[in-house]
């Protein structure tokens, strides 16, 4: 499969046949602390919502894909926050960035899912899914396991996609 196959269905075309297809929704927040959040569209739940450094989060996705995924043939959908796509910064918004490595960690990602042949959509940050502290989130979702404000961010990109 060359690049070009690889990346078909990836964009909002992508996104708006995986609401169709996929079971499983999982968004991705990168950074030094990566946000990894799984959402089960079948049930309504969210299966999994840790932080994990890179390296981890993507041995986790691909032990998951064999353990969980595979198994049952679930198709699976991922979003990412990419930190390259934002657009306009409010204060002292662009030390989010970390000096760029969170846009060095959206790329990674992105070659990621292109080297597994993954279908993902990336998404600008938007402030309102950063903002949840562990007791919101628990009301708003339902998941009591214990958070960090990453893998929150995470679970909101993808909580009832």
């Amino acid at each position: 499969m060359n690049r070009a196959e690889k990346l078909k269905g990836q964009g909002l075309e992508g996104i708006i046949a995986a609401r169709k297809t996929a079971r499983y929704f999982i968004g991705i927040d990168p950074g030094v602390n990566t946000g990894i959040a799984i959402y089960d569209k079948v049930e309504g739940v969210l299966t999994s919502v840790k932080t994990l450094n890179i390296v981890s989060a993507q041995r986790f996705i691909v032990e998951w894909e064999l353990e969980v995924a595979a198994p049952s043939n679930a198709e699976f959908f991922f979003i990412l926050e990419d930190a390259r796509l934002r657009k306009k910064f409010v204060g002292n918004a662009e030390r989010f960035q970390g000096a760029g490595s969170v846009k060095r960690d959206s790329k990674m990602w992105c070659e990621f899912f292109v080297e597994r042949g993954y279908r993902f959509y990336r998404k600008a940050p938007v402030a309102a899914l950063n903002n949840w502290t562990q007791e919101s989130f628990r009301a708003y979702t339902g998941y009591m396991g214990i958070t960090s404000k990453h893998s929150r961010s995470a679970a909101m990109l993808v909580y009832k996609t």
